[in-house]
């Protein structure tokens, strides 16, 4: 299996982050920091 597959099922989207990437979260929203395109399977 994919991990494709393996996240269909899930609740929230997965999101892919490369080392210069963080996710800030404030008030339940998801922020996106760092350089580079953010990759949600």
């Amino acid at each position: 299996e994919t991990l494709k597959e393996k996240v269909k099922g899930l609740q929230y989207p997965m999101r892919v982050l490369s080392d210069d990437q963080a996710i800030l979260v404030r008030d339940g929203e998801g922020q996106l920091l760092g350089g580079g395109d953010e990759i949600v399977l």
